[in-house]
């Protein structure tokens, strides 16, 4: 391994620990997104070390040990492509979910305009105090 480290440049990514999800999944335990995006980065790390050890020069006793390693290439993108590296899931992640978040980004936007225009009404502007809306505990308010 020294060899290999010094040889050809070989480091390992810093990843953590996923045991406890990993058990946690194989009892059908729904993961948070960090965790699901721990392990992806976990797969990825994995399969660059064994694919540097497998393409070294030497080292058979490493290369004999990584020999059963079966990278999973395609669970590890889709986790990284569908999760952020602070735990978000993209709106990518699926269809589905990009379709409802932009319905929620038009809602907003259809119940900010309509704030805004109970504002600009002459019909309101007696009961008006300030021609401005906020936002308090995630809704709009006409003060």
């Amino acid at each position: 391994m020294r060899i290999l480290a010094r040889e050809n440049g070989f480091s390992l990514e810093r990843i953590d620990d996923v045991d406890d999800a990993v058990a946690n999944a194989a009892r059908g335990v729904a993961l948070p997104a960090r965790e699901l995006r721990a392990i992806g980065d976990a797969l990825a790390a994995a399969a660059a070390a064994v694919r540097a050890v497998r393409e070294a020069e030497g080292a058979p006793l490493l290369r004999a040990t990584s020999a059963p390693f079966r990278a999973l290439p395609h669970v590890a993108t889709r986790i990284t492509d569908a999760i952020d590296e602070r735990g978000n899931v993209l709106d990518r992640a699926s269809p589905a979910l990009a379709r409802i978040r932009r319905g929620m980004a038009q809602a907003q936007d259809d119940a900010r305009d309509r704030a805004a225009a109970i504002v600009r009404s002459a019909r309101y502007a007696r009961a008006i105090q300030d021609a401005i809306v906020t936002v308090r505990d995630g809704r709009y308010v006409v003060p």
